[in-house]
C-alpha cells in the first residue's frame, strides 16, 4: 500500500485513503494511511486571525526526537509493512512545525528510508533558515505554504508576525526551493494556500499575485473560506472569481505538458451537516500531538478534546489498530470536534457516495 504513487500527489492521498475506507467499511481492520505529526504545541511565530487553535491555553511543548523514534519503531516494523502509513505530514494545531528543526530533519531522514511520502504544512517563515543549514528540506515531497494574504499590510494586520519578516522573503525561499529541486528531489511539489476574508480579498490584486506564484514555480494554489466567517454570498462571489481567474490563467485543471505544472482552485469547508454521522479520521488520517497523544485529526489535537490513547504509555501501535473494536473508531463527530474537518477528511466524512460503502 505504501508504495503506491500517482502523478499528482493529492491523488495519492485521496485514492489510497478511499481504498482503505472501502476495506474498513467491509469489516476489515485497517491502519491509518496518513499520519500527521505535530512537532510543536502552542508555539508559533505568527498569530493568524483565522487559526483554528488561536485561543488555546495549552503549555508550550516541543516533541522530542528520541521519543518519536520509539513510536516510529513500533509502527514501521517489517512484519506489518502492509499496514505502514504511506504518508506523514508535519503540521500544527496552534503552532509552526518547522520551529522544531532537529526533530523534523531527523524524522524525515528516518521516514525516507521507509519509502514514506513526506509533507510539510508551514507558514514559510522558517524555510530560509532550513535552506541556510543545508539541503535536508528537499527530503519533503509536498511543501504547502499557508501564505493566506497577498500584501505585507494584511500580513502584519491579520497574521501578526512576531519578528521582522515579509511576504517577499517567504516567496524568495519558495523560489529557491523550486529552482533547485531538480538537483535534489525532482518529485517535490509546492502548494501555496490562502484564506479569503472580506478584509483581505481583492480580485485583481489576488489574480496578479497568482501570476507571480506561477512564475516562481509554484505548482498548486488553493483558496478557501474562513471558518469563522459565514457570509455565503461573499464566498459565492469569491468562488466565481477564482474559477474565472483560473480559466484566464489556463489553470483550471492540472496540465503535465505545462512546465512547471500549475493549477488554481477554490475549496469551501463549512461546519458539518446531518450527512456527517461518523469521523473516519482515527482510522484513516490520525494525528500524534507534541505530547504524544493520538487524536482523530490535526484540528482537534489539543487538551480541549479527548485523545484515543496516550502513546507515552508504550501502547503497541498494532494492538491499537488491529485489536480494538471498530466502535472505538466510529465515534460521532459531536463527541470529537466542532465539525471543521481538514479538507480530505471533510470530503470523506460528508460524501454521499460513502453511504453504501
Amino acid at each position: 500500500m505504501q508504495s503506491v504513487r500517482y502523478k499528482r500527489t493529492e491523488w495519492n492521498t485521496i485514492r489510497v485513503i478511499k481504498r482503505k475506507l472501502v476495506n474498513f467499511r467491509s469489516g476489515y481492520d485497517v491502519c491509518p494511511t496518513v499520519l500527521d505529526i505535530h512537532p510543536v504545541k502552542n508555539t508559533c511565530n505568527l498569530d493568524c486571525q483565522w487559526c483554528i487553535g488561536r485561543n488555546s491555553i495549552e503549555t508550550a511543548e516541543f516533541m522530542k526526537w528520541e521519543k518519536l523514534k520509539q513510536v516510529f519503531d513500533r509502527i514501521f516494523i517489517p512484519e506489518q509493512k502492509m499496514h505502514w502509513p504511506s504518508e506523514v505530514h508535519y503540521c500544527g494545531h496552534n503552532s509552526e512545525p518547522l520551529l522544531n528543526h532537529d526533530l523534523v530533519i531527523n524524522s524525515m531522514k528516518y521516514l525516507k528510508s521507509k519509502d514514506v511520502i513526506l509533507s510539510i504544512i508551514t507558514n514559510g517563515i522558517c524555510l530560509e533558515k532550513y535552506l541556510e543549514k543545508g539541503n535536508e528540506i528537499y527530503l519533503v515531497d509536498k511543501l504547502s505554504v499557508s501564505l493566506d494574504v497577498v500584501n505585507d499590510a494584511h500580513f502584519k494586520e491579520f497574521k501578526k508576525p512576531k519578528a521582522d519578516t515579509s511576504i517577499d522573503s517567504i516567496l524568495k525561499s519558495i523560489e529557491t526551493i523550486n529552482r533547485n529541486k531538480d538537483k535534489h528531489n525532482p518529485g517535490l511539489t509546492t502548494f501555496v494556500t490562502f484564506v479569503a476574508t472580506p478584509g483581505t480579498y481583492a480580485k485583481q490584486e489576488w489574480a496578479d499575485f497568482f501570476v507571480r506564484l506561477k512564475d516562481i514555480g509554484v505548482n498548486h494554489v488553493r483558496v478557501r473560506n474562513d471558518y469563522t466567517c459565514f457570509d455565503k454570498d461573499f464566498y459565492n462571489d469569491v468562488k466565481n472569481d477564482i474559477q474565472q481567474i483560473a480559466k484566464e490563467m489556463d489553470a483550471d485543471c492540472i496540465s503535465y505538458s505545462r512546465n512547471p505544472p500549475f493549477d488554481l482552485e477554490y475549496k469551501e469547508f463549512w461546519p458539518r451537516n446531518e450527512k456527517c454521522r461518523h469521523c473516519f479520521g482515527l482510522r484513516l488520517w490520525c494525528t500524534i500531538s507534541a505530547d504524544f497523544r493520538l487524536y482523530s485529526c490535526a484540528h482537534v489535537a489539543s487538551q480541549l478534546y479527548k485523545p484515543l490513547v496516550d502513546l507515552n504509555e508504550n501502547n503497541d501501535w498494532y494492538d491499537i489498530y488491529l485489536e480494538r473494536n471498530n466502535d472505538d473508531f466510529e465515534r460521532k463527530p459531536v463527541e470529537l470536534c466542532d465539525g471543521h474537518c481538514p479538507s480530505t477528511m471533510y470530503y470523506l466524512n460528508h460524501a454521499e457516495v460513502l453511504d453504501g460503502v
